[in-house]
C-alpha cells in the first residue's frame, strides 16, 4: 500500500475569466457524499497576473476561507459569502453546479465568464429562463 496515497487530496480543477482576469481554482476532497459529489476542504485560487491588488485580497480572503471550512461545511460557509468577490463567485459557481462539474460533463470542460458585479454573477451563456 502507498503512504503517500492516503495524505494527498483529490481535486477539481477549474478554469476561469472573473472579469478581465484568468482565475484557477483548485478545490481539493478526500470524501465523496452520499450521491457521489466531493466533499471539498480546501480551496486554492489563483489570479493571472499575480502581481496584481487583486491577487493579494484573494490570497488573504482564501486563508481564512479555508480556515472556517476545516471546523465546517463547504456549502454552508460558501452560502454565507458574498457573491460579488472573487472567492464567493468562484465557490458559488461550483455550490451551484457540483452535480454537474462532480459528473465530468462535456458543457464543463469550457471555463465560463464570470463577473464580479452581483446583477451579471452568472455566465454570459446564461438565458432569460435562467432567472425565472
Amino acid at each position: 500500500m502507498n503512504k503517500n496515497k492516503d495524505n494527498r487530496l483529490e481535486s477539481i480543477i477549474l478554469k476561469f475569466k472573473v472579469d478581465t482576469w484568468r482565475v484557477h481554482a483548485i478545490f481539493g476532497f478526500n470524501e465523496v457524499d452520499n450521491q457521489g459529489n466531493p466533499i471539498i476542504t480546501h480551496v486554492t485560487i489563483k489570479i493571472k497576473p499575480e502581481d496584481s491588488t487583486i491577487s493579494t485580497l484573494v490570497k488573504e480572503s482564501i486563508i481564512s476561507f479555508n480556515k472556517a471550512i476545516e471546523i465546517g461545511d463547504f456549502i454552508k460557509h460558501t452560502k454565507d459569502l458574498s457573491k460579488s468577490g472573487f472567492v464567493g463567485v468562484i465557490c458559488n459557481y461550483l455550490v451551484d453546479n457540483l452535480d454537474k462539474i462532480s459528473d465530468f460533463r462535456e458543457e464543463f470542460k469550457v471555463a465560463p465568464n464570470l463577473f464580479l458585479d452581483p446583477q451579471n454573477r452568472l455566465s454570459e451563456n446564461s438565458t432569460e429562463k435562467d432567472f425565472y
